[in-house]
């Protein structure tokens, strides 16, 4: 049900088709804004179908357009307009050209100095939302965005939740990702900085290792191991992480957010401290001190 180039949706003109969106009965276009009279500044427009879109996503929609509205940061991707035509419902954000981490990570685990030098900006990004009351609620590899120069930009900030003043608890729910959701998003309580903390936990982890920190070979194998057990030893993992990388790493995973960084900003703090990591793997421990007595 794609649109056809040349076709307008709002006020702006598809130029061409970029992607489908999977599961939300929408795509993703390139397009230009016919009020700009230079043209000369693609966009990207995602719109939604409303006769195959389920209510909750369309309401995801708007959610995650009004969180963005409060949000100006280099490491966030803003929207930058939000509406309804003829049976379509629209986003626009800007166009990016690069990969996802989720694609990236296809390729293996990620050196961990870049892991850092990106997570470090996941964590900027993270920081400037949680300041405004914005949690993210779905960081996960797929949400985060590696443009050709290198800069992480946070997809769907505020998709989960935007802390509001309603006095209705289930406005504090998020649904976040199995794998990178929190242990107490799972139990199905409030969900705040701190959950999103874990996800960074379970993502920089996945990034170090080449692997998910909570797998499984469904959603109830993948949500049981991510609230009893503990990733496998990233020394063991990957012949060799640097240990203090691995102790931040650790902190973000404890399952009793009290346990965690106490903010972004502490979490950003203490990464940025280890953004001279060599490139070169560390000496792993000898044998015996990796033995779990």
């Amino acid at each position: 049900m794609a649109l056809i180039t040349g076709s307008r949706v709002g006020p702006y003109e598809i130029v061409e088709f970029r992607a489908w969106l999977c599961g939300v009965g929408g795509e993703a276009y390139r397009a230009r804004d016919t009020r700009d009279e230079n043209l000369d500044k693609d966009l990207e427009l995602r719109v939604l179908h409303l006769d195959l879109t389920a209510p909750d996503v369309l309401a995801r929609f708007e959610r995650e357009s009004k969180a963005s509205q409060a949000l100006s940061h280099p490491n966030i991707s803003t929207i930058q307009d939000f509406g309804t035509q003829d049976g379509f419902a629209y986003l626009v954000i800007e166009l990016l050209e690069g990969e996802t981490l989720g694609d990236r990570l296809k390729a293996g685990a990620i050196p961990q100095k870049l892991a850092v030098d990106y997570m470090l900006q996941v964590a900027k990004g993270l920081s400037a939302g949680h300041e405004r009351g914005v949690i993210n609620g779905d960081l996960q590899p797929a949400n985060l965005f590696i443009t050709k120069d290198g800069q992480v930009k946070i997809h769907g900030f505020g998709r989960g939740w935007l802390k509001t003043s309603s006095d209705d608890p289930e406005s504090d729910m998020l649904l976040g990702t199995p794998g990178y959701i929190s242990p107490e998003q799972i139990r199905g309580k409030p969900a705040g900085a701190r959950s999103d903390i874990f996800s960074f936990g379970a993502i920089l982890y996945e990034m170090l290792a080449g692997k998910r920190a909570f797998p499984g070979d469904n959603w109830a194998e993948i949500l049981a191991a991510t609230l009893k057990r503990d990733p496998p030893d990233l020394f063991v993992a990957t012949q060799g992480v640097s240990p203090d990388l691995e102790r931040l790493v650790r902190h973000c995973l404890e399952k009793d957010p009290e346990l965690r960084f106490q903010s972004v900003r502490h979490l950003e703090s203490d990464l940025g401290a280890l953004s001279d990591l060599s490139a070169v793997t560390p000496v792993r421990r000898p044998w015996w001190r990796r033995i779990k007595l």
